[in-house]
């Protein structure tokens, strides 16, 4: 059976990060989502999983709930089931709830009492109509029975919960393997750690593989993380984390999308991790040693990155001139739209700075008082300070 699973989209989400790019960047994302039912038939998997966080926040404005409403009909109309739990960006506890808007597409059926009961799974009518050509809310505070459905490959058994520490702490504890044939799935948007110092956030589910240990399913389609682990990364549950679709922020390096999971009852699924096709984030770390200018390092820079990728650069090294991150920053910013610089640099060449040392001038002087208060500071932190305020001084002097 081959399933696309897919996990914080946030839909909605700013993308302040981006800059002057923030609202190409949220119509991309958008437009990448709108092509998902097209991609599931392309890749025939037999139901689409989203693991939480479909959208930022509780309040979607009207356009976006109605183009979300477009894609779930158009999944219906593939012959696609496609199940959601909600996350804690979107979680069905808080007042103002996405999925009740969502619940208003034709075909969709609610199994929890937490969103919209129009279309509640646990009446009888509900029942009878549930099948493939629909879209499943799974918004229960526990495990319970599973939502079934018939595929072409065999039948589907999909478990889910959305977190509600106030109705259930430990909603893993509930779970119960249905008897009956078929794949066996368990849908939750879950902090997975193992480190004994972690604190997850209030609202969220936190666990351990130990946790996932407990699920008796052939996979565990995770959301929360935005970096894609692939079953492998957990060492024995047959879990994954698909990772963001589309990079948020500048912080998120590398390919973003979904995963396509081939899975068979009691063997390892095969995760294969597919690529969205936005717009990458590419972090780059370049030694600004033996450049003579800000105009040369942003040049080593684009020399070193995709025209197609929006970049962050990390300078470190020893520069022998006054290093100005924004200049370069805007030399980038005009073959990629946007750009961040970190400064990580020594301040300036120490030989340099020992010749300018040595001069009769007011730069001279302004060199020497620089470097007694850096060689006074009383920790790291000041001391930074006072090497960034030694080199903008010299900048604003026009020291070469």
């Amino acid at each position: 059976m081959r399933l696309l699973h897919l996990a914080d989209v946030h839909l909605g989400a700013s993308c302040s990060a981006f800059g002057a790019l923030a609202a190409n960047r949220r119509r991309a994302i958008l437009e990448a989502f709108r092509s998902l039912p097209d991609v599931a038939v392309d890749h025939r998997v037999d139901a689409v999983l989203i693991a939480g966080d479909l959208f930022d926040g509780p309040a979607p404005d009207g356009d976006l709930l109605a183009a979300t409403r477009d894609v779930l009909r158009r999944f219906v109309d593939a012959c696609v089931p496609v199940f959601i739990v909600p996350g804690n960006h979107d979680a069905v506890t808080l007042r103002l709830n996405p999925y009740r808007e969502v619940a208003r597409a034709g075909r969709v059926f609610v199994q929890g009492e937490a969103a919209d009961r129009r279309w509640p799974l646990e009446d009888e009518e509900g029942r009878r109509l549930a099948e493939k050509h629909a879209v499943y809310i799974l918004a229960r505070p526990a495990f319970g029975e599973p939502v079934t459905v018939e595929t072409d490959d065999g039948p589907l058994h999909v478990y889910g919960v959305a977190y509600d520490g106030a109705e259930c702490r430990d909603p893993l504890s509930t779970f119960r393997r249905a008897d009956a044939p078929g794949v066996h799935v368990a849908l939750l948007h879950a902090s997975v750690h193992d480190a004994p110092h972690w604190r997850g956030t209030g609202n969220a589910l936190v666990t351990t593989g130990d946790g996932l240990n407990r699920l008796d399913v052939d996979y565990i389609a995770l959301g929360d993380y935005h970096r894609h682990r692939p079953p492998e990364a957990f060492g024995g549950p047959p879990a994954s984390y698909p990772g963001s679709f589309a990079a948020l922020d500048l912080t998120e390096h590398g390919a973003r999308g979904f995963v396509v999971v081939e899975v068979s009852p009691g063997r390892p699924p095969v995760v294969e991790h597919v690529d969205a096709g936005l717009r990458p984030v590419a972090s780059l770390e370049l030694d600004v040693t033996g450049c003579i200018d800000d105009i040369a390092v942003a040049e080593a820079a684009a020399r070193s990155l995709s025209r197609s990728a929006i970049p962050t650069l990390r300078l470190v090294g020893e520069p022998a001139f006054p290093l100005d991150a924004d200049a370069i920053a805007t030399e980038l910013r005009q073959r990629h739209g946007h750009a961040h610089v970190v400064d990580e640099t020594r301040y300036y060449a120490a030989a340099r700075l020992d010749e300018l040392a040595e001069r009769d001038t007011v730069v001279g002087h302004l060199v020497r008082l620089g470097r007694a208060r850096i060689a006074a500071a009383s920790d790291d932190e000041d001391r930074d300070v006072a090497q960034m305020a030694l080199r903008v001084a010299l900048r604003a002097m026009g020291a070469e």
